[in-house]
């Protein structure tokens, strides 16, 4: 970029980018500790699907991957220690774990600390170790703050990456999120509880689809150059060297994107000048040698104009859509919903205002700008406080600083999360089909797999282009041998033979009417 000499402001991007695993190394062991919240509220249906998510899962993974698992409410207790699947192992972990009852408090705390425990701390070459923690409300026991909770993930991430499951409406997203980015996992939310195996085989799966771990980015500034803010990372640490900021592992064939905000005193003397080197170390998966990385950010330096790349702006306006929508989800937590919508819709404009930008051209940048016109449409409508917990869960799933934040579920699952769900959801003997009845693409047949989004742009699996569909706004799955459909917190809501779906998944039989917005899809079986 060009800028004029003296005091600047800028910004540098930098994209890490995971490559593909060998195939000699693609299916790796799993050591893996299910951390399951059994507190008063998982009482019912609740725990109920997570014993059976657990017995089913069990029985998909294979002899040799290690599992345990750890139960926690207002203290926490191990109900199966970490041991290979082999034998008998399997029946005696689903016992266990189907004698499960729910009472008492919520110890976030005392299960992650258990859990990281019972991991082993010396496992075989190619072995990804992982504690996988779902939890239906907010925790009220032991360490209670994001703060807290975050800082406990982080020193725990050396002997294992921590993935969160959000269950059902009442947990704190927030706090979640945390321990799963400064615990160097993933955070995923599970809406209801019919839908509980299918996001579990997800997050379990894609242990197996991680390929680099232990990732640390050392910034370092050169002289005259400092350092203010670092987006789209948990909290950095100072160091001797430089600033350390930590990133989530990543997944084979997909990025994380860090904005580094400098000041900087250019010398007009020079025609060229480094700004800052980044020092990325990490290792493949499951291994234990460290690899290096080093890039320096330059930037040129004379004329008057400020010409940023047009492909680092626009990742740069993404990470910063993740701030805007925590900030409008603060204001709407304060029943500011004007506020939170203004903010969105004001990030909407910036955003079009970008040299090149295309409306719906599929981009990951109007992806962003359709979701935040489907986030600031149902804060303009004041929801409910069940109806915002379950957009503000949802909204942090899709984050935009990750390269498959954006996408629908099926659309980039990696190998091995795929290969667990479509085992779990079992053999497809009669496929479905959705005929288009009404609406744009009518008379276009769509036929399902196992895993299908629906939606208004080119994100879902299925793309109907109407301005009153969501983004995302309904799932259709295979699981037990029957087709389910699921509505994602549409403004909309979807509708099958004209009743509106209730929370859960509804089960779909052949002929059934499917209404999103004004389309309306005819679904049929062979």
């Amino acid at each position: 970029m060009r800028v004029p000499p003296g005091d600047a402001a800028l910004s540098v991007v930098l994209e890490l980018v995971a490559g593909d695993v060998p195939l000699e190394r693609r299916r790796r062991l799993l050591a893996l500790c299910l951390v399951l919240d059994v507190s008063g509220s998982m009482a019912g249906p609740a725990l109920e699907q997570v014993q059976r998510s657990v017995e089913r899962i069990l029985a998909l993974l294979r002899d040799d991957d290690q599992v345990g698992v750890v139960a926690f409410s207002t203290r926490a207790t191990v109900v199966s220690a970490v041991s290979a699947l082999e034998g008998t192992a399997r029946r005696a972990i689903s016992g266990r774990v189907a004698r499960l009852a729910a009472d008492d408090r919520t110890n976030i705390e005392a299960g992650l600390r258990l859990g990281a425990e019972q991991l082993p701390r010396e496992v075989p070459e190619g072995t990804k170790t992982a504690l996988v923690l779902l939890s239906d409300g907010e925790p009220n026991e032991g360490a209670t703050s994001q703060d807290e909770l975050a800082a406990l993930a982080s020193t725990l991430r050396s002997r294992a990456s921590i993935s969160t499951l959000g269950y059902g409406v009442r947990h704190d997203e927030r706090v979640l999120n945390a321990i799963a980015e400064s615990g160097g996992g993933a955070y995923r939310f599970i809406a209801d509880p019919g839908t509980c195996q299918l996001e579990l085989a997800q997050a379990v799966g894609t242990q197996g689809d991680i390929a680099v771990d232990s990732i640390e980015v050392l910034l370092i500034p050169e002289p005259g150059v400092e350092i203010e803010r670092v987006l789209g990372a948990s909290e950095p640490r100072f160091t001797r060297d430089g600033l350390v900021v930590s990133v989530p592992d990543l997944a084979a064939l997909t990025a994380r994107t860090l904005v580094v905000q400098l000041r900087a005193m250019l010398d007009p003397a020079r025609a060229l000048g480094a700004l800052l080197t980044a020092r990325v170390s990490f290792t493949q998966a499951g291994y234990k040698q460290p690899s290096l990385e080093t890039a320096v950010a330059h930037v040129d330096i004379g004329g008057d104009a400020f010409v940023p790349r047009a492909a680092a702006l626009a990742k740069a306006l993404m990470v910063r859509a993740d701030l805007v929508r925590a900030e409008a989800r603060a204001l709407a937590d304060r029943q500011q919903f004007d506020g939170a919508a203004a903010i969105l819709r004001g990030f909407m404009r910036e955003i079009e205002a970008v040299p090149g930008y295309v409306a719906a051209d599929g981009s990951d940048l109007s992806e962003a700008w359709e979701q935040l016109l489907d986030e600031a449409m149902a804060m303009e409508r004041r929801p409910s406080r069940e109806a915002l917990a379950a957009l503000k869960a949802a909204g942090v799933t899709r984050t935009f600083s990750k390269s498959d934040g954006l996408c629908a579920s099926s659309k980039r699952m990696g190998a091995a999360a795929s290969r667990l769900t479509m085992n779990l959801a079992g053999p497809i003997t009669r496929p479905g089909v959705l005929v288009v009845e009404k609406g744009p693409k009518e008379g276009e047949r769509f036929e399902l797999g196992p895993r299908n989004t629906l939606g208004r742009t080119p994100s879902a699996d299925i793309t109907l282009p109407s301005a009153q569909i969501s983004r995302l706004h309904a799932d259709i799955f295979f699981l037990g041998g029957d087709y389910y459909v699921s509505d994602l917190g549409s403004t909309n809501p979807t509708a099958v033979n004209g009743k509106r779906l209730a929370q859960g998944p509804h089960k779909l039989t052949g002929g059934d009417l499917i209404t999103i917005g004004d389309v309306e899809l005819r679904f049929k079986q062979s």
